[in-house]
């Protein structure tokens, strides 16, 4: 803990003096205990040692070290107890973690209880724990129907203390440190007693959904409204336990539809507000490259941008003529991907369905995708030049960090699947939003440090019709990267560009 408590010294003298201070000096002294901060990390760290309001947004281009600039803050910043960090992702997580380690021990990572198994269900159905198939997990994983008040009370595995996740919340509650993943943020103050001043930072703060739109497949058995089983009719406490855990599943469904009105089988779309209880919280950090609109008074945040400043001359960004519904685009797809791994070590497709990683894994059988592997070890792996070619969804665009020379190929613009009428204005502005914001976070994936390098290819024509993203490829052209087009690009003029409205 030396290190931590050279970093205290460095940044009492940095508060104390922070009227008079420059932008450098916090890099300076930090460089005295062996660890270099850039000017916009300690730029970053100046403005939320100054901030007095209790909510504060960063927006940084990725690759700017916002990650330590936060980890500094919240180890030194004595008023909190605890720090809860919350990311989208458990790639993510294990990204904060190795941050973390240059500085203390003192964190532990936490996730909701469907990636815990529960050894009381997997005792009953015989399940051998060194080897779980993909459709059996499910069937034994933590679930809070199952795992009620009541029944911890009669398992063994509760009374005897072996049980893996709640064992993980108790080791979880003295740490300094929890670093969580969204899905959890909204339980997290209650799974953990939380009760003294705590800071929480809201990395990728863009993926948090204060409100979540889902789509209700309802069948006949839905719609019957649900009997509670008698508990004379099991043989064994487990039985009617399970069958109990099926009971208030089907309950809470059978609620939702007739609050919502609906009588008849089919899907519907349903809208779930999340209430995350940020007024617990002494202090909240959003973070993120595109930090979106929040549910928050503008009087009670304090903001800080970064400017993307990095060297693009590195890179070629070419955006073929091909769309995703032309005949020749799999064989396009294909033929581009067996060009380019004769060309890079290092070749990432950032795809937008399961269907297009099953296609890529059906041609492709040297390319690992995120259905078969982890993405944190298909990182570890592609870093240590086990893997050539790997392909991932959703956290392939706005998580992975693949340093060095390489190849990202963009299958289509990452819109998201319409939820309803596709005339609705309404919809396309919400969907050309998101598809904007994740395009800006594929491209980010490029330049991770300063070895970083390449080509970066995008399969879809229909950028051309879109100005904010045209205007944006020009912006990095400005950076010194080589943008080409190989469909038709109207020309904009600089009138037009002035009234772009550009995506944050």
């Amino acid at each position: 803990m030396k290190i931590l408590e050279r970093i205290f010294s460095v940044i009492d003298s940095f508060v104390k003096e922070r009227r008079e201070i420059n932008d450098n000096l916090l890099s300076e002294l930090l460089q005295k205990t062996n660890i270099r901060l850039f000017p916009d990390q300690a730029k970053t760290l100046k403005f939320l040692y100054q901030s007095t309001k209790k909510f504060k947004i960063i927006e940084a281009p990725t690759g700017t070290g916002k990650t330590i600039s936060y980890i500094l803050y919240a180890l030194t910043k004595e008023k909190f107890d605890k720090t809860v960090i919350s990311v989208s992702t458990k790639l993510l997580q294990n990204q904060v973690v190795q941050d973390l380690k240059k500085f203390t021990d003192d964190f532990v990572i936490l996730m909701g209880r469907s990636n815990y198994i529960c050894a009381d269900k997997a005792e009953f159905y015989n399940i051998d724990l060194s080897f779980i198939p993909k459709n059996i997990k499910e069937k034994i994983q933590v679930s809070r129907y199952y795992c009620r008040p009541e029944y911890q009370e009669k398992c063994k595995f509760f009374l005897e203390g072996k049980c893996e996740y709640f064992n993980t919340i108790e080791t979880a509650k003295p740490k300094k440190v929890i670093i969580v993943n969204h899905a959890l943020l909204p339980y997290i103050t209650n799974i953990l007693s939380l009760n003294s001043p705590t800071l929480l930072i809201i990395d990728e703060c863009h993926l948090l959904p204060f409100e979540r739109k889902e789509k209700l497949l309802v069948s006949e058995e839905d719609l019957a409204e649900p009997k509670e089983p008698d508990p004379k009719d099991f043989n064994s406490i487990r039985d009617y336990n399970l069958a109990l855990e099926e009971y208030f599943k089907h309950r809470e469904k059978y609620e939702i539809l007739k609050k919502q009105n609906i009588e008849s089988t089919g899907v519907f779309p349903v809208d779930r507000k999340i209430d995350y209880s940020l007024d617990f919280y002494s202090e909240v950090i959003f973070v993120s490259a595109t930090v979106p609109d929040l549910p928050i008074s503008p009087e009670e945040v304090d903001a800080f941008y970064i400017e993307d400043k990095r060297n693009w001359s590195a890179v070629t960004i070419s955006v073929k003529d091909v769309n995703y519904r032309d005949k020749k685009y799999e064989k396009e797809l294909i033929g581009l991907i067996r060009e380019v791994s004769k060309r890079y070590n290092k070749v990432l497709v950032l795809c937008t369905s399961y269907q297009q990683l099953e296609l890529i894994k059906a041609n492709i059988p040297e390319c690992v995708t995120s259905k078969e592997m982890g993405t944190f070890k298909i990182v570890q792996k592609m870093r240590d030049g086990e893997i050539k070619i790997a392909a991932g969804t959703d956290v392939f665009w706005t998580g992975i960090d693949i340093p060095g020379k390489k190849c990202i190929i963009m299958t289509k613009l990452p819109f998201p699947v319409p939820d309803d009428d596709n005339d609705d204005i309404k919809g396309f502005i919400s969907g050309f939003e998101s598809m904007f914001k994740k395009f800006k976070q594929g491209i980010g994936r490029m330049l991770r440090s300063s070895e970083c390098g390449g080509e970066i290819i995008i399969l879809d024509n229909r950028l051309v019709n879109y100005k904010e993203l045209v205007f944006y490829l020009s912006e990095l052209e400005k950076a010194g990267a080589k943008v080409v087009y190989e469909c038709k690009k109207e020309e904009i003029n600089k009138n037009e560009r002035a009234k772009l409205t550009v995506v944050k």
